[in-house]
């Protein structure tokens, strides 16, 4: 919120006066906006306490905007200011099938959430640092989940370290996982998919990573069938373990829209297991705006005939990177192409 000045004053740092009859002083006309914005500003932070959940010097959970109560603010400020941090990592335990989201605290294997936006909530109470909190995930099927976009503590998703795909995440026509910004993802040992067939923006997509979030895929990721597997809008996608395609991306698979996908680093020998035929209507890998970046080095496409379509799109300033992997890097049956100020190496 900025200073707004009397009415009618050019200076922006002039004060107000008060008037004076006795000396036909005039006082000042306060705009519109000085009135407003104040309390525009004053409503949002009441407004974000009560969203979150914070709790209040009273030890009640923060409340909507309401005119019966004229301590809202101060509860507020208590409230942001008293977010416990998470000292020592610990776990969140989601079941759906034996999980509760009213009575049980997730806290432990016997009294597990039902929903990972349930866990994902109780998370967000904590305030950001160093810490991960992990949502331990058993087996079943599960709705797509986003983190929220504001700062709250690592995230680790983990499913079942020994049959992975029995912990199946599905974002319908939006997303499996999405990372809201300033946030940090990692997911393990889960199916990803989103069966709803969007086709628009980000819809029925694997990961979403938006603007200034991150998203490590880790050990035992299976991606299955959705739009596009990986994207970015104005995120950062890090893939460093080898991970499974399994009916993935009618659309893109690597797709970045501002942002940045990287998968896999020079001299390691990552690999994408393509375990069942994909047919694009777009592209294996899109870079597009100047901020999109796709890096792929050292990447084992394991299966990759499978794959019909254009292999890679660079366009409107995008940039995809194979560290001079050539043009048949990426899997697929159409050339790559190159428009509009792409690059592509």
């Amino acid at each position: 919120m900025k200073y707004v000045q009397p009415y009618g004053i050019s200076d922006p740092n002039a004060p107000y006066i008060n008037g004076n009859p006795t000396t036909g002083t005039m006082g000042s006309i306060p705009p519109a906006a000085s009135i407003e914005h104040d309390m525009r500003e004053i409503v949002a932070v009441i407004q974000y306490a009560a969203d979150h959940g914070l709790i209040d010097f009273n030890n009640a959970v923060c409340q909507n905007p309401s005119e019966a109560d004229l301590q809202q603010l101060l509860k507020a400020i208590f409230g942001l200011s008293n977010r416990q941090r998470v000292v020592v990592p610990f776990t969140f335990y989601v079941n759906g099938a034996t999980g509760n989201d009213t009575t049980n605290d997730g806290l432990t294997p016997v009294a597990p959430f039902k929903t990972i936006t349930k866990a994902v909530n109780a998370a967000s109470l904590y305030a950001p640092g160093p810490n991960a909190i992990t949502i331990k995930i058993a087996a079943g099927s599960y709705v797509g989940f986003t983190l929220p976009f504001y700062s709250i503590p690592p995230i680790i998703v983990e499913g079942d370290t020994l049959t992975p795909t029995s912990v199946v995440i599905d974002g319908g026509t939006q997303w499996a996982a999405g990372c809201g910004s300033y946030n940090t993802l990692s997911i393990r040992y889960v199916k990803l998919q989103a069966t709803g067939g969007q086709h628009i923006g980000p819809g029925s997509s694997g990961v979403v990573a938006f603007q200034y979030a991150t998203i490590n895929i880790q050990a035992g990721v299976t991606f299955g069938k959705c739009d596009l597997a990986l994207i970015t809008s104005g995120g950062q996608i890090n893939v460093g373990s080898p991970f499974h395609s399994n009916g993935s991306a009618s659309d893109f698979f690597l797709y970045a829209a501002g942002g940045s996908i990287t998968c896999g680093y020079l001299g390691q020998g990552l690999e994408l297991f393509i375990d069942a035929p994909i047919a694009l209507a777009g592209s294996f890998a899109l870079a597009m705006g100047t901020t999109g970046i796709i890096g792929s080095t050292g990447v084992i496409f394991n299966g990759g005939s499978g794959v019909s379509g254009q292999r890679y799109n660079a366009n409107y300033g995008g940039w995809v990177d194979t560290n001079v992997g050539g043009p048949n890097y990426f899997p697929g049956t159409v050339a790559g192409g190159v428009a509009n100020g792409g690059i592509y190496r």
